[in-house]
């Protein structure tokens, strides 16, 4: 089978947008990751706390769980969030080598480790999680810099980005996401690696080498990275991309650097380590 391989250079062709800040709340000591949901909920890992923060529309916090430990509702360093459309909440608990599930009240549902996942091979060290509209859990593992699949039963089924084709073997990864069409999103260092939910390797989208990107999430066709100091908006479809930096969030003055950002209802929402920002979308 002949793969094409289509690399976009977005980094040669840059635009600088403004974004209005509608609302914000600072909340957080360490907010680290951030997951949009379904039903217009938040939910963010605060990394200095060791909590999963349920925040509502009206930006105040709704329930907490958490707290350093190794309970069922106990994490120590917590990376990343990641809410299914069924609206099941999983949280990556590294330091634990764990992913937990809970349900949409927050309630303990089930742990992914290495003794559920007796048929995996090597050592179990999640970074990251994303979920597909099939139910599938998607889990970016460091060791082993791969992607493992848990099926709808919660049982292992196969891995992504090990092998060695041309361009598709994972070399640094940091963050995943699940696209509308069914699309694995790998980032990994300076690329977005893209995969058919089979693991088939299908392209690559280019980051500027001058950032160290560090989350990846997607909101119909629109793609959104994240480094300290910058934002971009990659139109999955054209490659187009959109530019935030600090100096251009207007309505706030943002002084920390960028955790995470999402879209949720033609609302980009902006993470800092203290603050949560409601914003614009840029068009």
């Amino acid at each position: 089978m002949i793969i094409t391989l289509l690399t976009f250079f977005l980094f040669q062709s840059d635009s600088i947008q403004t974004v209005i800040v509608e609302s914000s709340a600072q909340l957080f000591r360490g907010a680290f990751s951030i997951s949009a949901a379904a039903d217009g909920r938040l939910f963010v890992i605060d990394q200095s706390t060791n909590t999963l923060n349920e925040i509502s529309k009206d930006n105040t916090v709704a329930k907490t769980i958490g707290g350093k430990g190794w309970g069922n509702e106990e994490f120590d360093l917590p990376t990343d969030v990641a809410s299914s459309f069924l609206l099941n909440i999983f949280v990556v608990d590294a330091n634990n080598r764990r992913v937990q599930r809970y349900d949409k009240q927050l309630n303990y549902a089930q742990s992914y480790d290495e003794q559920v996942l007796a048929k995996l091979s090597g050592r179990f060290q999640p970074i990251s999680a994303a979920t597909s509209i099939q139910g599938e859990l998607f889990i970016l593992e460091k060791d082993g810099k791969r992607v493992i699949v848990i099926d709808q039963r919660g049982i292992y089924h196969r891995e992504i980005g090990t092998f060695n084709e041309t361009g598709g073997k994972l070399i640094d990864p940091k963050d995943i996401d699940i696209s509308s069409a069914n699309e694995v999103c790998v980032l990994d260092r300076h690329s977005v690696k893209i995969y058919d939910s089979f693991g088939n390797y299908l392209r690559i989208i280019a980051l500027s080498p001058q950032e160290a990107w560090k989350t990846i999430s997607i909101s119909g066709t629109s793609m959104i990275v994240t480094s300290s100091s910058r934002i971009e908006i990659i139109s999955i479809n054209t490659g187009k991309r959109i530019t935030i930096l600090p100096g251009s969030i207007m309505g706030a003055q943002v002084t920390e650097t960028f955790s995470d950002a999402v879209v949720q209802d033609s609302t980009l929402i902006i993470l800092t380590p203290t603050t949560l920002y409601r914003c614009s979308f840029p068009e």
